[in-house]
Formats: structure tokens, sequence, C-alpha cells
């Protein structure tokens, strides 16, 4: 197939669509008992980001009150901590999570046997590849910052810069 640079963006498009009908199709076809268990699930993951947001705003405020402005280092360096591990989580994430994605899964062989592009098929793969490696980051590194954030009440536009800081923070080490 001679690769078209219109229909490439056209063809990642349909195949990203195509990816959120079988989403889609996931979750209308539950059950009652996994309907149960998902609910279960996001109970627990709400409960643990509360119980999160208060520990680190616990956190922060103690060692906002060590004397002699040791504390704001300590709270820098805290930060400077979590963001390395969780930097370290999304690289050994989406090393994980390439490999299957790219590798091991079952729906390859369907993928290039159809007209579609091989860059648009692996351009997708990154895309699925960067979501599965760093939603959980995401979500589980916001009540840190969040609770950074209203500790010191900082104004709107650091919580925009830290969403935006985090599209490279993902996609680097993917």
């Amino acid at each position: 197939m001679i690769y078209n640079e219109v229909s490439a963006p056209m063809e990642l498009m349909k195949l990203l669509r195509m990816k959120r009908i079988c989403l889609k199709n996931t979750f209308a076809r539950a059950d009652r008992e996994r309907g149960i268990r998902w609910l279960l699930i996001l109970a627990l993951a709400i409960f643990f980001i509360v119980g999160e947001y208060q520990f680190f705003h616990r956190i922060v405020a103690y060692l906002d009150g060590l004397p002699l402005q040791i504390g704001d280092e300590l709270i820098v360096q805290l930060l400077n901590v979590i963001s390395l591990t969780l930097f370290m989580m999304v690289l050994f994430s989406g090393l994980i999570s390439s490999l299957s994605v790219f590798y091991m899964s079952s729906d390859l062989e369907l993928l290039f046997s159809q007209p579609v592009d091989v860059r648009s098929i692996i351009s997708m793969r990154l895309v699925q590849s960067i979501v599965h490696s760093s939603w959980m980051v995401f979500i589980f590194s916001l009540p840190v910052y969040i609770a950074y954030g209203n500790y010191f009440q900082v104004s709107f536009w650091f919580y925009c810069y830290l969403i935006l800081s985090f599209i490279p923070f993902v996609i680097l080490p993917t």
C-alpha cells in the first residue's frame, strides 16, 4: 500500500474510534455482577485518593511548620522524590505495556491483514501504550500535587502547568 500523507491521520482516527467502540461495548455488555465489581473498585479508588490527599496534606503542613525554613526545602525534596518515583513507575509500566501492546496482542494478525497503513497501526499502538502505562500514575499523583497546592493556596495556573507538564512526563519514558 502506498503511504498517503493525508490519509494517515484519518486511518489513525478510524483505528482509535474502533478501540473506543470496543471499550464502549465492553461496558454495555456488563451484567449485574460486573457492575457491582466496578462500583466496588471505584469506591476503593475514591477512598484511597481521599486518604492519599489527607496524608500528603498533613505531611506538607507538618513540614511547613518546622523551624528555620527547613520545611520548605524538605517539601521540595519530597516532591522531587515523588516525581522521580512516578517517572520510574511510568518507565517500567511503559516497557511492560509496550511489549504487550506491540508484540503479544491477539489482534495483531487481524490488524496487519487489513488495508491500513502500518504507520497508522503503530501510531495507534503508541497512543494505546501511553494510555495504558500512565492512567494510574496520573490519577494517583493528582492528590499529592493538589494537597500541596491547596495548602499553599497556589493560583489556578499551577494546576494548568501541572496538567501540561504531565504530557511530556508520560510520553518521554513510554
